[in-house]
């Protein structure tokens, strides 16, 4: 096990709250995209919001929190209307299949 200082111990237990921060919200914005009235994801998004924009975010780091949220939420939007996509092609491919059309 590598030896690491306190130093760098506190940064990297940094970074990880901002990754899962991260990983929480893309998680409660792909509920939503899925269900635009799923109150419960709605509610944890604006909670993850307040925590990048609020001071503990500050102080666990200089990367500007409200750039980073919107930039997160652009990029998981992206993302998912991918998935999306994907999907509905290999469904329009399955159903092409079975009418013998492909």
């Amino acid at each position: 096990m590598k030896t690491v200082s306190p130093q760098e111990a506190v940064e990297n237990l940094c970074n990880a709250i901002i990754v899962q921060a991260s990983r929480d919200l893309k998680d409660q914005l792909e509920n939503l995209y899925r269900n635009p009235n799923d109150k419960s994801a709605l509610h944890e998004v604006e909670s993850l919001q307040k925590f990048f924009l609020g001071p503990w975010y500050e102080q666990l780091t200089d990367v500007d929190g409200q750039w980073l949220f919107q930039s997160l939420c652009e990029k998981y939007r992206e993302e998912f209307e991918e998935k999306e996509e994907k999907k509905k092609r290999k469904a329009e491919e399955a159903r092409r299949k079975r009418l013998g059309l492909s």
